[in-house]
This record gives C-alpha cells, sequence and structure tokens, in this order.
C-alpha cells in the first residue's frame, strides 16, 4: 500500500513538472516585449473652495438645545448669504443632537446636558467672498453654550476632469518616449502595443507648490500705511495638481 501511494505521489510531481516546463517553453516564443512607466503632471490655479461650518448648542432639555442651534444656523446662513453666497450654495451635511451624561456615585449614569450640532458645507465660486464667508462664522452671537467652528476648508478646480484627461495623456506619452528610449538602446525597433494600464493613485495633492495669492474685495493687501478699518482672514490656496500613472506593455522587433 505505501509503494502504491509512493509511485502515485512521483506521478504527480512529474505531471506539475512538464506542465510548468511547457509553460515556460511557451513563454518564452512569445514576441519580445518591454515594460515601462509613464507619469503625466497638470497644474493648475485653485478657482473653487469648500468651507464646512457647524454650529454647537447646549441646554439642560433637547427641545431647547435644538431651538438654539437652529436660530444659530440661521444667523449663521444669513450673515454668508449676506456676502454675496447665493442659497444654492449651501447645504446641510451633518446633524446631530445627543445627550451628554456623567457617571454619579454608585455607578449611576445621568443625563448632564443635550448638544445640538448643525453643519453646512458652502461651495464658494468666487475666491474672491472666500476671506469674507470664513469671518461671516465670527459674526454669530456665541456663548459659554453656543459655539460656531470652522470644521473645513478645501479647494478645487472646476475643469478637474479635463485636467484628469490631460494628466492621463502626458502619462502615455511620457511612457513612450521611455520605451523608445529603451528600444534604441537595445538595438531594436517598437511594434505593437500590448496593454495600457492606468495605475490608480489617491487623488489630487496640493505638495509644495507655489501659493496664489487671493485678493479681498474688502482689501486685505491694501498698502500697510493705510490700513483698513477691519482685516480679513488671509486665505493663501496653493495650486491643484492632477497626477495620473500608466504602465506600458510594447511589442520589440
Amino acid at each position: 500500500m505505501k509503494f502504491q501511494w509512493f509511485a502515485v505521489s512521483v506521478l504527480l510531481c512529474l505531471n506539475v513538472s512538464v506542465a510548468l516546463a511547457q509553460q515556460g517553453q511557451g513563454n518564452s516564443s512569445g514576441p519580445p516585449v518591454i515594460v515601462t512607466s509613464g507619469m503625466g503632471a497638470i497644474k493648475l490655479k485653485a478657482d473653487q473652495a469648500w468651507v464646512s461650518i457647524a454650529v454647537d448648542a447646549r441646554a439642560g432639555k433637547a427641545v431647547d438645545a435644538r431651538n438654539r442651534a437652529a436660530i444659530q444656523m440661521t444667523a449663521l446662513q444669513t450673515a454668508i448669504k449676506a456676502v454675496g453666497i447665493p442659497a444654492d450654495a449651501l447645504k446641510t451635511s451633518s446633524f446631530s443632537l445627543e445627550p451628554q451624561t456623567e457617571e454619579e456615585y454608585g455607578a449611576k449614569v445621568r443625563v448632564r446636558e443635550y448638544s445640538a450640532k448643525n453643519e453646512i458645507e458652502v461651495r464658494v465660486d468666487n475666491l474672491d467672498l472666500l476671506s469674507e464667508v470664513l469671518d461671516a462664522a465670527g459674526t454669530v452671537k456665541t456663548s459659554d453654550t453656543l459655539s460656531v467652528s470652522v470644521a473645513g476648508l478645501r479647494f478645487a478646480v472646476r475643469n478637474g476632469t479635463t485636467a484628469d484627461k490631460d494628466a492621463l495623456t502626458m502619462a502615455v506619452q511620457d511612457a513612450m518616449t521611455r520605451a523608445s528610449a529603451m528600444a534604441a538602446g537595445a538595438g531594436r525597433a517598437l511594434g505593437e502595443i500590448v496593454r495600457i494600464e492606468e495605475q490608480s493613485i489617491a487623488g489630487t495633492s496640493s505638495g509644495n507648490n507655489k501659493s496664489v495669492r487671493i485678493q479681498t474685495r474688502s482689501g486685505t493687501n491694501a498698502p500697510q500705511f493705510a490700513p483698513p478699518s477691519r482685516v480679513d482672514t488671509p486665505v493663501e490656496p496653493n495650486q491643484i495638481e492632477f497626477l495620473a500613472y500608466v504602465t506600458l506593455t510594447i511589442a520589440v522587433r
């Protein structure tokens, strides 16, 4: 019985070895190829911004916390629209009403107060208004139980789809140039393209690109000898960089 099992094992190993050898011979008989990569990068000036602003109200009763947050958010939206932002550029991104609890002696938990948080996202298509949008958050009345916070700020390019395609075209051209150089170095000529693959990346980044100064209507950049009565929040968005990576497989002859 043991001898039969040993014979079967040897036969299986021989079959696998023959299959691998045949596979290796099949690969070696194919046309030679060059595999290289290419990168494309497009940098554009940011022409749009998204600002997240949140209001937070606390009170002993849930209904009071919600009511105070509603009044505060209404005042915030009114202040933002007053600087020239249209109503359709504002949208609610989140809302929460939660009890704030604390432990007492004897492992008992009681509700200390309620917190109502309402957050909106503001689309700013005219960056000249960005500083004033940020400063509008400071015009809303606040207290120990009533607060306003800028939760986030990001920049974008409205024609990002076109820039992304341009970067992809540049990446393919870069890969072709590299493949041509490799073929010339080997004394060969390029043949047909076998495969082009786009490599996924995390998205866009601003990196350490040169920043762009934003000039506000209220005179943030006024001469030092004539300071304005009110100074806006200075904002300097970086350029947006669109990156594309491809892998090119091309036959040589």
